[in-house]
Formats: structure tokens, C-alpha cells, sequence
């Protein structure tokens, strides 16, 4: 799988390093949600997150596959009240409700056409 290179802001990195660290925090995974993610267990996603969150600090290229995973992992992490952070997101991060939203539309344009 060809490796693709993102031009993101530091502050997109950054949302997208947060979203992607909420799984180990406020968001709640579960075996179904891992499988949505294409990993067999919540152990093997908290390990594809941790190795995706590094990637993206460093700035590194990743297949489509793991920017989508981080791009949903995000909008679930912001979003969801049930399986993510939801209501607590911005007293779990430096970001406002209004401020992701921002970020999250400018992610979705340039992530999600990828596949």
C-alpha cells in the first residue's frame, strides 16, 4: 500500500494526535469498534492508534487506509457521547466545540477522498 504525505497544519496535527489519544482516555472501545477499524481486538487498536498518533507527530506519510482510521477515530472521539469523548472533548483537550468543528471540516476535505 503506496504511502501518502498530508500537508497539514501543526494545529491539524495536533487535533488529529488528540482525537486518536482519546481512545485511550474518555472514548470507550469496544471489540465492534475495533472491527470497524479493521483491527481483530481493542489491544491491537490501541497499538494502530499509538503507532498512527507517532507517524503523525513526526510527520510522516501513511497508507489511505490509516489516514481514514484516523479521520473516523476523530470524528467519533469529538462526536460521540456513547463512544467518544462527546460532551467532555473540550475539557479533554485544548480545543473548543467550535474550533474542531473547523479543523475537523478541513481534515474531511483533505482526507476522505483518498480511497
Amino acid at each position: 500500500m503506496p504511502l501518502i504525505a498530508i500537508p497539514l497544519t501543526t494545529t491539524e496535527r495536533e487535533f488529529l494526535v488528540q482525537g486518536l489519544s482519546q481512545w485511550k482516555g474518555p472514548a470507550r472501545p469496544t471489540e465492534a469498534l475495533s472491527a470497524l477499524f479493521g483491527y481483530k481486538d481493542t489491544a491491537a487498536l490501541d497499538a494502530g492508534f499509538e503507532r498512527i498518533q507517532d507517524a503523525i507527530e513526526r510527520r510522516e506519510p501513511l497508507p489511505a487506509e490509516d489516514w481514514h482510521r484516523t479521520l473516523l477515530a476523530t470524528e467519533l472521539a469529538f462526536a460521540s457521547d456513547l463512544h467518544g469523548a462527546g460532551t467532555e472533548w473540550s475539557t479533554v483537550t485544548r480545543f473548543s466545540d467550535t474550533e474542531s468543528i473547523e479543523l475537523l471540516r478541513s481534515l474531511q476535505h483533505k482526507l476522505a477522498g483518498l480511497l
